[in-house]
């Protein structure tokens, strides 16, 4: 009973239910997603409507404050989609309260809105992140801000990502260079050392006075 109920309240969500079959072998094969298909609510009454979709653990909405469904979308029939939900319409009129779009596709918020006879001015792509209402030339229209999938999730824009990127790129080849150049002032160093080693001290100034006293101490004998 418990897996049942949660089972309907992951799919009200928007959660889509998942089965895995088996293959001949007895392997576990892919798993497929169980979607279902929208029913007719259309003219039934909406209190009626609401329990039908929530005993199906379908995610819905209402819009108006009429007691009848007098259109709906998706139209009855049709397969749903991962996350999508059901908009239930009671009124037949331009004046209802507009739903909130916040994470819906463009396609069903353009649906919808042309169902409410509410027009749509759009900018971007993607899901809805921001919406607000105006009236032009004496009709409702409704502005909506869009984003990809990833940014609305992430929040970060891919520009952003983009230099990000760069930068990092940019930054490993700074320190290869570096690490090249301070390997190359070891091997000077070392180099120095090596030379400096094989010269007595004074250098070549000490070999000289050395030469210099041998010379005189032969003039002595």
């Amino acid at each position: 009973m418990f897996k049942k109920i949660v089972s309907q309240s992951l799919q009200y969500m928007g959660v889509p239910k998942t089965g895995t079959k088996t293959n001949k072998s007895g392997g576990a094969a892919a798993k497929t997603v169980n979607l279902p298909t929208v029913p007719q609510l259309t003219g039934q009454v909406k209190k009626d409507a609401q329990n039908a979709l929530l005993k199906q653990g379908i995610a819905y909405e209402t819009v108006g404050k009429g007691s009848k469904i007098v259109r709906q979308y998706p139209e009855a029939g049709v397969k749903m989609k991962p996350g999508q939900r059901i908009y239930l319409l009671t009124e037949d009129s331009a004046n209802m309260t507009i739903p909130d779009f916040t994470g819906v596709s463009l396609r069903d918020t353009l649906q919808v809105l042309t169902l409410m006879k509410v027009g749509v001015q759009v900018s971007g792509e993607g899901y809805v992140v921001s919406q607000k209402a105006q009236m032009v030339n004496g009709k409702r229209v409704v502005s909506v801000t869009l984003q990809p999938a990833k940014e609305t999730v992430t929040g970060v824009k891919q520009e952003e990502t983009q230099d990000s990127t760069t930068g990092v790129a940019a930054n490993e080849t700074g320190n290869a260079t570096k690490t090249e150049a301070d390997t190359k002032t070891k091997a000077d160093t070392t180099a120095n050392t090596e030379t400096n080693a094989g010269t007595p001290k004074g250098g070549i100034s000490a070999v000289a006075d050395e030469k210099s006293a041998a010379a005189i101490k032969g003039e002595d004998n």
